[in-house]
């Protein structure tokens, strides 16, 4: 999830006789296609996170319910890039940049709003 919008997926399946599909425990990633129901429980979170600052993401689900939210390392976008012959870090990036150039913006407002009002005590 970057921006509260789903951006990529993959599934993970185990290894034969095991039943957790982490990769360090054998797991495999493969191709896979959000359902409807996934898309809506995405959507519908995507707002909560945004507005808990909360802009990059990876969510664990299985069908429709999240297990959960990562949120220091989401790091599946390398195994979508890979799948999906993608380059979401650039999306990541490009988001992160534009976020970073918002609040300096708003900052040199700021800055400049202060100088204006503390040169009405004079």
């Amino acid at each position: 999830m970057l921006n509260g919008k789903f951006i990529g997926a993959y599934n993970r399946k185990p290894a034969d006789g095991e039943i957790r599909a982490n990769i360090q425990a054998g797991g495999t990633v493969h191709k896979y296609i959000m359902i409807e129901s996934q898309k809506k429980v995405c959507k519908k979170i995507g707002t909560k996170l945004v507005s808990s600052g909360l802009y990059f993401v990876g969510l664990d689900m299985i069908g429709d319910k999240i297990l959960e939210v990562n949120v220091l390392n989401p790091g599946g976008i390398t195994n979508i890039n890979k799948l999906e012959k993608l380059k979401l870090q650039k999306q990541v990036v490009d988001f992160l940049e534009d976020k970073v150039d918002a609040k300096a913006e708003k900052r040199v407002e700021l800055e400049y709003l202060l100088k204006r009002f503390s040169g009405l005590r004079e």
